[in-house]
């Protein structure tokens, strides 16, 4: 069965990603595993737990089983929803974690907070998007509402672009979500204008064999394609952003900064990051 991996520090944004994945785990049939990574010996209850349980004052370990506890009710996926405890490197020991269970995706937030043992969720999502060969759905603090009914499917110029295309399929298959395909560009050259909506098309006809609502626009940046992106996102009031995890090897983003962490820093969506093809 698959699995989705939550690492989780106690900050509120690590217990809101893990809210969205128990509902996307839900719909896909997928197991859910939280992963808290020690980075101290000394246990300080935190306060998510003081806030909600007032008991939990033991252990890491007590935490996790409470939670699940708590939770538990909110997970129809029929697999496990357990936990693991690591130590090490946060974002080193959370890709080792996701190449042993063969994650089907790692969800996580990108904000955190001071306290509790140095929350470190949002200091290591970067990182972890940038590496991991599985794909990582990052959780804006704020963002609430778990339900996924339109995606933002961005297609460019890079060789990679389409790659992401089979799983967002997958993922609008199992939650009913319409798909919006969005041509992007930073070029009036008809040559790649004619050739993104070529892909387009092509993305488009794939989710439409499998049952998608999908249909294609067309987006020409002015600032950056990261910023562009995520401004329509929010004006069509999408749940979700699907992009490659290798954005800036395309040729055509000539922007100052990685496109990838434009992404995780900027966006109040969801963002799906999804590594090439290995």
């Amino acid at each position: 069965m698959k699995r989705i991996l939550v690492p989780l520090d106690f900050s509120e944004d690590s217990i809101n990603a893990m809210k969205h994945a128990l509902y996307l785990a839900s719909k896909i049939k997928s197991s859910v595993r939280l992963m808290h990574v020690k980075i101290s010996e000394e246990f300080i209850s935190p306060r998510y737990f003081s806030e909600v349980f007032n008991q939990c004052n033991r252990s890491v370990e007590e935490c996790l089983v409470k939670l699940i506890e708590r939770y538990q009710d909110e997970y129809t996926g029929g697999g496990e929803f357990d936990f693991i405890i690591t130590d090490g490197k946060v974002y080193r020991s959370i890709l080792d974690r996701a190449r042993a269970d063969d994650a089907y995706m790692i969800i996580m937030g990108t904000h955190g907070a001071s306290g509790f043992e140095e929350y470190w969720v949002g200091s290591n999502a970067y990182r972890v998007v940038t590496v991991s060969n599985y794909p990582v759905l990052t959780i804006r603090h704020g963002f609430i509402k778990k339900e996924i009914q339109r995606i933002i499917l961005p297609i460019d110029m890079g060789k990679n672009s389409r790659s992401k295309v089979p799983l967002v399929t997958e993922l609008a298959v199992a939650t009913g979500a319409e798909v919006i395909v969005l041509g992007v560009r930073e070029t009036r050259r008809i040559d790649i204008v004619r050739k993104i909506r070529q892909y387009v098309s092509q993305s488009i006809d794939f989710m439409k064999e499998k049952g998608v609502q999908a249909h294609g626009m067309e987006l020409h940046c002015k600032n950056s394609i990261a910023d562009d992106t995520i401004i329509y996102g929010v004006q069509k009031n999408a749940d979700l952003i699907a992009i490659m995890s290798d954005y800036d090897e395309n040729p055509m983003n000539i922007r100052i900064g990685t496109t990838a962490q434009q992404f995780v820093n900027h966006s109040p969506i969801p963002v799906l990051f999804v590594p090439p093809p290995k």
